[in-house]
This record gives C-alpha cells, sequence and structure tokens, in this order.
C-alpha cells in the first residue's frame, strides 16, 4: 500500500494503516471516523491539533451567491447615485450659496451694530476713506475709543465670498451709513448669488 497524507489532518498514513476516502478526500482512518460519524475507529481522547473541517460543495456554492448577490446590490447603489447626480448637485451648490448668504448678511448686521456704536462713543460717523478700518484701529483724533476696538477679531472680515465689505455714508437710503456686499461676482449689481446685500436691508 501506498503511504498517503491525510488531507484534513496532515499526517502521513503509514504503510501499515488504512487510507479511507470521504468526499473525494484521502483521510487517515480518526479524520474519517470523526467527519463521516463512521464506527471504524474511535477518535483519540486528546488531539493537539485542530482539524480542518473540509468545505462541502453546498457551503462554496452558498459562499458564491452572496458575493454575486453582494456585488449586484452595490452594482445598483451606485448607478441609483450616478442617475440621481444631475439633481443632487444643483440642490448640494444652492444650500451652499444660501449658507454665504446668511453668513454674509450675519456680518453685515454686525459690523453695522459696530459701527453705530463707534458712532455713539465717538460722536461721528467713520469717513468713507477711514471706512471699516475704524473698527480695529482707533484714528487719531478720536476721544472715547473703545478698548481693544470693536470687533473681537483684529481685522476686519470679508463676506463669504472672500470680498471686502463696502462702507458708504449718506445712502440712498437716507441712513447716516451703510454697508455693502456685492455678492458672488463683486461687482455692482446683478441676481441671485450675485446680488448686493446691504447692512440695513430688513431680514
Amino acid at each position: 500500500m501506498a503511504i498517503e497524507t491525510c488531507e484534513n489532518c496532515k499526517r502521513i498514513i503509514g504503510a501499515l494503516e488504512q487510507a479511507y476516502t470521504w468526499q473525494s478526500h484521502i483521510l487517515c482512518k480518526e479524520c474519517y471516523a470523526r467527519l463521516s460519524n463512521s464506527t471504524v475507529a474511535q477518535p483519540p481522547p486528546v488531539d493537539v491539533r485542530v482539524p480542518i473541517i473540509l468545505p462541502t460543495p453546498q457551503r462554496s456554492l452558498v459562499k458564491s451567491t452572496l458575493i454575486v448577490m453582494a456585488t449586484v446590490i452595490v452594482a445598483i447603489v451606485v448607478i441609483s447615485i450616478v442617475l440621481s447626480a444631475p439633481s443632487i448637485i444643483p440642490s448640494i451648490l444652492s444650500s451652499g450659496s444660501e449658507a454665504r448668504k446668511l453668513t454674509t448678511k450675519a456680518n453685515l448686521k454686525m459690523l453695522h451694530h459696530a459701527i453705530a456704536q463707534f458712532k455713539m462713543d465717538t460722536g461721528r460717523c467713520p469717513t468713507e476713506k477711514e471706512g471699516l478700518s475704524v473698527l480695529v484701529e482707533r484714528p487719531s483724533d478720536v476721544k472715547n475709543y473703545q478698548p481693544g476696538g470693536y470687533l473681537d477679531s483684529t481685522s476686519v472680515p470679508k463676506d463669504a465670498w472672500g470680498n471686502d465689505f463696502v462702507y458708504q455714508l449718506s445712502p440712498d437710503s437716507y441712513k447716516p451709513f451703510v454697508i455693502i456686499s456685492y455678492g458672488a461676482d463683486g461687482k455692482e449689481g446683478g441676481d441671485g448669488i450675485n446680488a448686493d446685500l446691504y447692512s440695513t436691508d430688513a431680514d
């Protein structure tokens, strides 16, 4: 009898031992008894080896089916995202533009109140030449300037598009002053995200 190797525990089957076949696998008598529930031989009381349970064709088929199903689901999700992208992207851009407008409006109100406080403390509005810089730098000719300036920062913020705010005295609204953001394009006039925003706007 030829010397064989057990495909389960990898033990060499001696020339005088009987080799068994189970599901087309060569096994020693102990592994055969374990895996086939045969009474050919009782398993040894202690086995330090951890036997490798050979996969059955049914398990392999189930595993392959699950992999195929998962791949199909992922493909469907990806296709759905791609097909819906034309409707998602404009909404994302729109919400981003709206957030910039809200941020800019909040900064306009904050700067307007800071200029009003400067006027209350010093008795005058900043000149257009001085502009918003008076909120962080004290002019040489004013008294009662608030220590540390009128902003929490050390510089005048820009609008949400990175453009400088514009300060005007005696605007057409008949207010003492106004602070303006020219929108996304940074130019006077425009619609949508390019529309001008004023510190004197109601909202």
